[in-house]
């Protein structure tokens, strides 16, 4: 957030020198006027107000009080119903009014005080035309606000669920694949454009359609698109696809000893090379297979995962360590060394997770059908479970950086499946975990969760794609909006952070 703001009553004046209103009409214009306004408390266009008793408004010159009605000065919702105020004359020669709501403003809704321009100076000279000044009431914990929140609509070229993004070395994003609105899947790509917000539809095809498939990052630059299925419920893909963002081509890459799809996949430390783990074979079942590639073909690997397992997360520590969340009922995860594989007690359960590297040596999995959060180190790994739980049980959701600080970080956490429910619904929630450094056990971090009260996406999002701009807000796209099975969505929502967050607008 912007600022940490103290908890209601506290005021703190701000000498802002006021050029214009915020907009809206009746804004104040550009120009000499022969009476003004000098500064206000909160300041115009502030997103972090933290009044709930006082607003105070400086003029450029001692005031005539006898203009000051409520009639001439009243505070406004942003729909331009009034709030009931007392307006009480200051000190400083009369040039300070206060206007003291009768009740405590309400927080995350903006607000704008009206100065008409019959209130006058001593000398009787005008405002010369109305003048607005806007804030919004900041929530005092870390919260999204509705004016952050931008529903694009129908802003993907392709329905897409169970899609695969990524981002190149360039810092592009891209989009892979996923099932359409038939629940046949698709085999386009689509690039993310930062600047105009849109996604564009590459010439570049892969050779099939792919969903519930791997997309993974090699050294040379290039991603490999492996296994999946090309249509809700059909056969595993045993075919790869290798892409190359750089001249925007995809060409069929090496096969797969074993078709998979809901498979895991990690690139390796140094080397043009990607594992692949587990995932469901074409009877359905979890397999305890692991595949890598060896120059131009895969190779299966001489020992299996500790227990067969699905649906499931590789995270890649150093050098060729990689960790495999336990996606199987029996609450064991994996450890492949590049020599052997070793079991490893999760504690929970997870499928469909979601993750995020906090620190250096560190990382947080959030989620998987679970409300739990674990963190994993990398020197052994160490492990152990956040002292929090997530206010929903996720799975299929999206876990994006929105800020890091010196003392914490914030993730969110939006959408996905709640099988804790009926039905399976996909979720409109989102919610912050806070990712607080030298807390917790072993003084290693341990989270914080932030209810986002109040605030819901325009729509469900669940097996949908989610990713931080470099700007630093968060884009979500595609997925379903109803539980599974349900219509496929091209939906495309951005959610700002405070720095690309335009001053509150007095028009609302």
């Amino acid at each position: 957030m912007r600022a940490r703001w103290s908890l209601a009553f506290q005021v703190v004046l701000l000498s802002i020198l006021l050029v214009s209103g915020c907009g809206g009409s009746g804004g104040g214009g550009v120009g000499t006027v022969p009476f003004s306004i000098a500064a206000s408390t909160p300041a115009d266009g502030s997103a972090d107000a933290n009044v709930s008793q006082t607003i105070v408004i400086t003029f450029t010159r001692k005031t005539d009080l006898a203009t000051v009605t409520p009639q001439s000065m009243r505070l406004e919702r942003s729909d331009g119903s009034v709030v009931p105020t007392q307006i009480i004359a200051q000190d400083f020669n009369s040039a300070n009014v206060r206007l003291d709501p009768i009740a405590d403003l309400v927080v995350n809704e903006v607000y704008r005080v009206r100065i008409g321009a019959s209130v006058l100076s001593e000398e009787g000279q005008s405002l010369g035309r109305d003048h607005l000044v806007c804030f919004l009431i900041a929530s005092p914990t870390p919260a999204i606000r509705p004016d952050q929140v931008l529903d694009l609509g129908d802003a993907l070229n392709v329905p897409r669920f169970h899609a695969r993004g990524l981002r190149a070395p360039d810092g592009r994003f891209f989009l892979f694949g996923g099932h359409r609105d038939t629940d046949v899947a698709t085999d386009t790509i689509e690039v993310y454009d930062p600047a105009t917000r849109t996604f564009r539809l590459l010439d570049a095809r892969m050779q099939s359609p792919r969903a519930e498939h791997t997309a993974t990052l090699l050294s040379t630059g290039k991603i490999l698109l492996a296994g999946g299925v090309a249509a809700a419920g059909g056969a595993p893909l045993s075919t790869t696809d290798l892409f190359d963002p750089a001249h925007e081509t995809c060409g069929p890459g090496p096969a797969l000893n074993q078709a998979r799809h809901w498979h895991g996949a990690s690139n390796r430390q140094g080397t043009a090379s990607v594992l692949l783990a587990g995932g469901y074979d074409a009877d359905g079942e979890m397999m305890e297979t692991l595949e890598y590639l060896d120059g131009n073909r895969f190779v299966l690997f001489p020992e299996p995962l500790a227990e067969p397992s699905a649906e499931q997360t590789l995270i890649r520590f150093d050098y060729d360590q990689v960790y495999c969340t336990a996606s199987n009922f029996s609450q064991v995860a994996s450890i492949f060394d590049g020599a052997h594989v070793d079991r490893s007690f999760s504690v929970d359960i997870r499928f469909r997770a979601a993750w995020a590297q906090v620190d250096l040596d560190r990382w947080m999995v959030a989620g998987g059908n679970t409300r739990s959060i674990l963190f994993l180190d990398a020197d052994g790994p160490n492990r152990h479970m956040a002292g929090v739980l997530m206010a929903e049980r996720r799975g299929a959701h999206s876990l994006t950086l929105r800020s890091r600080g010196t003392q914490s970080d914030f993730y969110l956490a939006a959408g996905g499946f709640n099988i804790g429910i009926v039905g399976a619904p996909s979720l409109s929630s989102a919610e912050l975990i806070e990712y607080v450094r030298n807390a917790g056990p072993n003084a290693r971090g341990d989270a914080v969760i932030h209810r986002l009260t109040g605030f819901s996406l325009p729509v469900p999002f669940a097996g949908h794609v989610g990713f931080t701009e470099l700007t630093g807000s968060t884009v979500l796209a595609g997925g379903v909006g109803e539980a599974d099975p349900g219509p496929h969505s091209r939906r495309v929502v951005v959610i700002l952070n405070d720095a690309n967050t335009p001053p509150i607008s007095c028009g609302g």
